[in-house]
């Protein structure tokens, strides 16, 4: 019996242990990436926290992450890697360090530790790459073909949505989603129709692009 008894009280001491060890647990909207995994943030956009459970500013800013990423949930992957656990090739100098990838590419976080400046952060960030975008993009040099029919572009990447698939896709995918409700003889959607198939094509794995035949 006491054999018994102190079995049990040492696996509850292991849960108790295990259940204060991490920041996050699995019902947090904060992504926990771990070794295997981290190679996720290879395509995307994520902002990353790397931070030591016992870290005291960490546990500080872990409500403030948690509600952005409630806030920022299927617009950005919002994650965190337990520092002391899991091996990344990632330089850390001090807990808790944010980064910022961009499929792959990284740059730290240099906003405020709360909630709406990390929020104000990935918006700041999601405007700047589509500006970048708009700038340079694939487009350059070569030119846009306004108006008319749509039936030369190449709309690849344009999700189409109807009647039947559109709450399917659309309410039941936690990804953001930009659509076009347009009537097949409107000059100005015919107009739209290039830079419409472009944006596609730029937002291509971070915001899914679509269009509905309203008519």
């Amino acid at each position: 019996l006491t054999c018994e008894m102190s079995r049990a009280t040492l696996l509850l001491l292991v849960v108790l242990v295990v259940s204060t060890s991490a920041l996050y647990d699995r019902f947090s909207a904060v992504r926990s990436l771990t070794t295997a995994d981290f190679k996720e943030t290879k395509k995307g956009i994520w902002l990353v926290e790397f931070y030591a459970p016992w870290c005291g500013h960490c546990k500080n800013l872990a409500p403030e992450y948690e509600k952005a990423a409630k806030a920022l949930k299927g617009i950005a992957n919002i994650a965190a890697v337990d520092a002391t656990k899991e091996q990344v090739d990632v330089q850390i100098q001090g807990y808790p360090t944010l980064k910022f990838y961009i499929d792959g590419k990284s740059s730290d976080y240099d906003g405020p530790r709360t909630a709406d400046g990390i929020v104000d952060f990935v918006l700041r960030k999601y405007r700047n790459i589509a500006n970048e975008r708009l700038g340079g993009g694939s487009n350059a040099g070569g030119g846009h073909s306004h108006g008319g029919d749509s039936g030369g572009i190449d709309e690849k990447d344009v999700i189409i949505l109807t009647d039947s698939n559109f709450e399917d896709n659309v309410y039941g995918d936690q990804s953001a989603w930009f659509v076009e409700f347009y009537a097949p003889w409107c000059g100005h959607c015919k107009s739209l129709a290039p830079e419409w198939a472009e944006l596609a094509t730029n937002l291509k794995g971070e915001v899914k692009v679509a269009k509905v035949d309203a008519t």
